[in-house]
């Protein structure tokens, strides 16, 4: 039997653990990745996660400081809108109308009629043939959700022609990235071929918010017409009881926007609200519409803004001209690094358990160097900026001072890249292998001659 000696031994036993103990790390690395991984999806959703019930079937909330995303439903799901369609009748109608304090329209019996028949009155109580200017049907249908009104907007906008205002709509829709939506009216009544999502309806009502003349109506609790045609006045009061300092939903930082309901849609709420320096737009759709003493819409949006209001803060996590790390220069003798720091400042939108310590910042993107002339303000990588796993932003990172390139330097450089090229190698090869060549040549035809001088030397016996 052969006997293994101590060294061979430890060899057998380095052979047998080596995978053993790679197979065990691999296991730990696995797992921690795992626990990392749902860590940090705790974070992302726990941390935003309001910690009540959200009635509405889908929402979505966005501050309009930062941009960032705080509350989120079912913000894809295609749902019927109601009336928050005439956000963008409005849009339209502010746009397309020149003037439209002078500029009007009577309601025509066609739109009538169509009200009556699908029993839908004119809930803006407007008369037939009574002559409204685009403003006064702006004010009776964001106050009131007024369709005749909304129809007669269409009408005057799309030339008499209700199909071609809404294929207006949607076009509309389109270049403001609305995707998802469709519509098919522009009063809100209910289609199955009207449809939106909530992130779409947030990206309406950004706009709209930004069209002049928009924000001073539906901020308005009551409206009065003054003598037309037909009346001495009309009124209209807001149906978002949620601006109107006289309802039990009262809630002072919303400064309107637009509600709806239907039996299809249920009660849609889509809203902007304002306090301590911070603005937000809601969208909440889908909220039940059978409950007539409690409207869970404005409940809803009430327990958010509250919620964000005194949960999140802009926090600044970096400033400009931070210094971050030092990268290695070539072809210059001036200096063998140059110093990066951030060329832009960076906040982000926080739950104030979150600290900006908890933030971190990665910059190992950045290339192995840099090549002289090196211009101050030259952006050479980006600074990450990751929270919970995920990176939340970045911004440039550029150098502090201008370093000059050595021509010494870089005419060694080009003379060693011409010694490093192609086709000097080749060259060289091809030079080497030609002086070869020719001394095989050179060679054979010596031993030739000699052999031919040998062949004619007279041999003697």
């Amino acid at each position: 039997m052969k006997k293994e000696s101590l060294s061979d031994c430890v060899k057998s036993f380095k052979f047998k653990i080596r995978p053993a103990i790679k197979r065990v790390f691999v296991v730990i690395v696995a797992v921690s990745m795992i626990a990392s991984a749902l860590t940090t999806k705790a974070f992302a959703y726990a941390e935003y996660d309001p910690g009540f019930e959200v009635n509405s079937e889908a929402a979505y909330m966005v501050c309009l400081n930062t941009g960032d995303v705080v509350y989120q439903k079912n913000a894809d799901k295609k749902l019927m809108p109601a009336s928050l369609v005439d956000i963008m009748t409005a849009i339209l109608a502010l746009e397309k109308v020149e003037d439209p304090d002078s500029e009007s329209n009577t309601l025509k019996r066609y739109i009538q009629d169509h009200l009556y028949v699908i029993g839908n009155v004119a809930l803006g109580g407007v008369s037939l043939n009574e002559r409204l200017t685009i403003t006064q049907m702006l004010y009776a249908m964001m106050l009131r959700s007024a369709n005749e009104c909304a129809m007669m907007i269409a009408d005057y906008v799309g030339d008499g022609s209700q199909t071609y205002f809404v294929e207006m709509m949607n076009n509309k829709a389109r270049e403001l990235g609305a995707k998802n939506t469709n519509f098919a009216n522009a009063s809100g009544l209910d289609s199955e071929e009207q449809y939106t999502t909530a992130e779409d309806m947030y990206l309406i009502a950004k706009y709209a918010l930004e069209v002049e003349g928009f924000k001073d109506i539906v901020k308005t609790v009551t409206y009065n017409t003054g003598e037309t045609n037909k009346h001495s006045n009309l009124q209209w009061q807001t149906n978002m009881a949620i601006i109107n300092p006289n309802s039990s939903y009262y809630y002072s930082p919303v400064t309107g926007l637009k509600f709806g309901s239907t039996d299809g849609a249920g009660r849609c709420f889509v809203s902007y609200a304002e306090m301590n320096g911070y603005s937000y737009i809601l969208v909440l759709m889908g909220a039940d519409s059978k409950n007539k003493e409690k409207n869970l819409s404005f409940t809803d949006a009430k327990n958010l803004y509250n919620w964000a209001f005194n949960t999140f803060s802009v926090k600044k996590v970096v400033e400009v001209g931070r210094q971050i790390t030092e990268e290695p220069v070539k072809m210059s003798t001036e200096s063998d690094y140059v110093m990066l720091i951030t060329g832009g400042e960076f906040s982000y939108l926080l739950p104030e358990s979150v600290k900006v310590s908890d933030i971190t910042l990665d910059y190992s993107g950045l290339p192995e160097y840099v090549t002289a002339p090196v211009e101050k303000g030259e952006v050479i990588g980006e600074l990450k900026i990751i929270l919970g796993g995920e990176k939340i932003g970045s911004v440039p990172l550029v150098a502090v001072k201008k370093i000059e390139k050595s021509e010494l330097l870089s005419t060694i450089e080009s003379i060693k890249g011409i010694f490093r090229s192609f086709w000097f190698k080749f060259g060289v090869v091809f030079f080497v292998l030609t002086i070869l060549f020719y001394i095989a040549v050179m060679i054979i035809r010596n031993k030739n001659q000699k052999r031919y001088s040998n062949a004619k030397r007279p041999r003697y016996k």
